[in-house]
């Protein structure tokens, strides 16, 4: 059950860019497949308590940050999405590597 934890981000990013896919909308950025295989490629190497698979998690959440930074027109700021998402990943790369002891 513990291991479900490293896929929430994948989950809940998915299910939402899949809302936004089927709610009719042309094309979703790149950058947004991209993230979701960093966050898979995360939650796959984390499942096999390999910490440093945390890295990829925080990847995409330290380009939501910075991408809050930029004045783009976005209705939501990326910015506490990103930090949320980055404490996240610390917290499971710390359970990761206190499990793995």
């Amino acid at each position: 059950m513990k291991r479900i934890l490293y896929y929430i981000p994948f989950i809940a990013f998915g299910l939402f860019y899949a809302l936004i896919l089927f709610s009719g909308a042309n094309s979703i950025s790149s950058i947004v497949w991209l993230w979701l295989a960093l966050f898979l490629a995360s939650g796959i190497l984390m499942g096999r308590n390999i910490s440093w698979g945390a890295i990829f998690g925080m990847l995409p959440a330290i380009h939501l940050i910075y991408m809050g930074t930029k004045d783009t027109g976005q209705i939501i700021n990326e910015t506490p999405i990103g930090i949320m998402v980055f404490i996240f990943y610390a917290v499971c790369f710390y359970i990761c590597r206190k499990s793995k002891k």
